[in-house]
């Protein structure tokens, strides 16, 4: 893929809860992480993310309500320079945001590269539908 080097996995993208995960993992590869605050995280939350993300990139990307601007501002603190990838205000959150809009979003964030879904490998259908269209 070509928004994905493989060999260090250089993007940890940030993400309140598992819905919005199950959401990403529809469009990301299988090997992008994706780690979850699990709410308002708490210091020790923040500090087990820090480790988790390492020396990868941070992308920050929580819903467009008051608790996920909260969540962003304390992300924001423990990874200053993290890429902030955001959702419509008329979304339902990360999990009720349209899959073309995330993907367009994640492009505009270097996350994923122009063309990227077309390396993808034969059978690997987890970003579309037996009709043959988008999910």
């Amino acid at each position: 893929m070509k928004g994905i080097d493989r060999e260090e996995e250089r993007f940890a993208i940030l993400v309140e809860g598992k819905h919005d995960r199950a959401r990403l993992r529809r469009i990301l590869p299988a090997d992008v992480m994706i780690l979850c605050t699990n709410g308002i995280p708490g210091h020790r939350r923040l500090m087990a993310l820090q480790k988790q993300v390492g020396r990868r990139q941070a992308v920050i990307l929580t819903d467009n309500d008051p608790s996920g601007r909260r969540i962003r501002g304390l992300l924001s603190e423990v990874f200053p320079d993290a890429l902030h990838v955001y959702t419509k205000s008329g979304y339902a959150g990360v999990e009720g945001t349209p899959l073309d809009y995330l993907e367009r979003q994640l492009e505009k964030a270097g996350v994923l590269g122009p063309g990227w879904d077309e390396e993808r490998p034969l059978g690997d259908s987890s970003a579309w539908g037996r009709d043959g269209k988008r999910r």
